[in-house]
């Protein structure tokens, strides 16, 4: 039905109003040679409307017997039916098709550029570099195309951090966001670099002065430049500059412990000696008993005796013979005790501003060894950026 129905905008159809006895027969007549009436209604007793295709009307009028019934064409609608209308105004026509022509591909095109955003850098600057990237007035341009201006203007402008292009229509928006104005202490005369202090992936880069090198996502190493101090203007450098900035990334750190399912303590076996010494001027003086064990704890005990005003001390040890005793844990233990030694060895490498941003720890099975390899690894947020003096 629904294919029938765009059929029909295409071809066209009538309105027709049907005036006879036995209207009823008209139907019966269509139907019998295949003619497609829609919309039928009852209007009285002689007459009845339908709707029905250019065609099927000619056809239909044939067939209908001479005088019994009157049709009336009430209105008529459909794309064929309007271009017969038409059909001795060429001219029009013509105009028409060429005015929709014109229209849409006008409708691909940039014809204006609007710059938001501006404080500092002025808007006929920004123009002035999207001109010379090819955003002229009846560019036509991919999504593509303006992702990579975006890109290319934040590092051609160093005041700009932020920039977002978007079309709507013939019309280019380019929205910026400027940096903050720099600290009164940064050196003028003195270009350099921002560079990264360990590997990571970024996570934003907010430039104060010098053009970034990086982008979100970036993975980068030590050493890298993340915003450089060289300004480049249409592929060629044209200023040096300290390069200044916040650059956020994201740092993995890890580590691991083997952990053996058996571990030993040492425990008392319940077997004791004393031993007491006197102690008289800091010389020890054998009084009774000995230590017979080979490992052993030990408890001290002194008592101060004096006699005739001479300084005496009586010391008691009492030593406790230990041993060595084997005991199982359980994976769930082994993986405890290696989280507790890792977790202070870890945040021993992490600075103190970093923010901790996930911890994580595993184990696996050592093969041939009643053994397991705990690994712990912490991800981190925290600043990479140092600045490095540019040679020369």
């Amino acid at each position: 039905m629904l294919a029938f129905k765009r059929v029909r905008k295409i071809t066209g159809e009538l309105e027709v109003t049907a005036a006879g006895l036995s209207p009823e027969k008209l139907l019966n007549l269509a139907a019998k040679n295949h003619i497609s009436l829609s919309n039928v209604k009852r209007l009285s007793y002689t007459q009845l409307s339908f709707r029905i295709g250019p065609a099927d009307y000619n056809r239909l009028k044939k067939l209908l017997p001479e005088g019994r019934y009157k049709l009336n064409v009430g209105s008529s609608r459909g794309l064929s039916l309007m271009l017969y209308a038409f059909r001795a105004r060429y001219c029009l026509i013509a105009g028409i098709i060429l005015c929709v022509i014109l229209a849409f591909a006008a409708s691909s095109r940039v014809w204006f550029v609007k710059v938001r955003g501006c404080e500092r850098v002025s808007a006929e600057s920004v123009i002035q570099f999207l001109e010379s990237y090819g955003l002229k007035a009846g560019a036509s341009l991919s999504g593509e195309e303006l992702d990579k201006m975006e890109k290319q203007l934040i590092k051609d402008i160093p005041e700009i951090s932020w920039a977002g292009i978007s079309r709507r229509g013939v019309n280019i928006y380019a929205y910026i966001k400027e940096n903050s104005e720099l600290p009164e202490s940064t050196p003028i005369n003195e270009p350099a670099d921002v560079i990264a202090l360990k590997d990571g992936v970024i996570e934003k880069v907010t430039v104060l002065q010098g053009r970034a090198e990086v982008t979100q996502g970036q993975t980068v190493r030590a050493g890298d430049v993340l915003i450089s101090g060289q300004l480049i203007y249409q592929e060629l450098p044209y200023q040096y500059v300290y390069a200044l900035g916040d650059v956020q990334a994201r740092i993995w750190y890890s580590g691991e412990k083997k952990i053996s399912l058996v571990q030993s303590e040492l425990v008392r076996t319940g077997n004791t000696a004393v031993v007491r010494t006197m102690s008289v001027f800091g010389q020890n003086i054998p009084l009774e008993g000995e230590n017979p064990f080979a490992q052993y704890e030990v408890e001290t005990k002194e008592q101060d005796v004096m006699n005739l005003g001479i300084p005496v001390t009586i010391i008691t040890q009492t030593y406790y013979e230990i041993q060595e005793r084997e005991y199982s844990i359980t994976q769930e233990q082994a993986l405890e005790m290696g989280k507790s030694e890792l977790e202070p060895e870890l945040k021993g490498q992490i600075p103190e501003d970093a923010e901790i941003l996930k911890t994580q720890s595993s184990l696996k099975a050592v093969e041939g060894e009643n053994a397991v390899i705990v690994s712990m690894f912490v991800e981190t947020l925290e600043q990479i950026g140092q600045v490095k003096p540019l040679a020369g």
